[in-house]
C-alpha cells in the first residue's frame, strides 16, 4: 500500500492469506487485514473497507484469546499492527473495542 498501488495490495493480501493458512507468524493475520482494509479505503471502497475492518477486529479477538493483562497492555501500547488498525478503524468510523473486551476479559485491556 505504501507504494500507492491499492489494487495490487488487495491481490497480494489475498495471496498472502492463502500462504498464511500454512505458516503463520505473530500478528500475520492482523497485518494482512490491515493491508487489505487500507487498500480498500485508499480506493474509496468505504463499505468494503468497513467490512474488512470488522473482520480484522474479529480476527484480533482470536489472536488475543487467553491473553493475560500483561500481554494485553504490551499489545495495546506497542503492537504496531494493532495501533494502525485502531487508527484506521477511527478513520472509517468503525468502533474498535478495548482489547480486554475483545478477549473476553472486560474493559481491563
Amino acid at each position: 500500500m505504501r507504494r500507492g498501488d491499492a489494487p495490487r495490495a488487495i491481490a497480494l493480501a489475498a495471496e498472502a492469506e492463502a500462504l498464511a493458512e500454512r505458516v503463520v507468524t505473530a500478528w500475520a493475520w492482523e497485518i494482512l487485514h490491515l493491508a487489505r482494509t487500507a487498500a480498500l479505503h485508499a480506493l474509496g471502497r468505504t463499505h468494503e473497507a468497513r467490512l474488512s475492518m470488522k473482520a480484522a477486529i474479529a480476527r484480533l479477538a482470536v489472536s488475543l484469546e487467553g491473553s493475560d493483562d500483561f500481554l494485553l497492555a504490551v499489545v495495546d501500547e506497542g503492537c504496531l499492527p494493532v495501533l494502525e488498525l485502531r487508527t484506521l478503524a477511527a478513520e472509517l468510523g468503525v468502533a474498535f473495542p478495548s482489547l480486554g473486551d475483545l478477549c473476553g476479559r472486560g474493559a481491563g485491556g
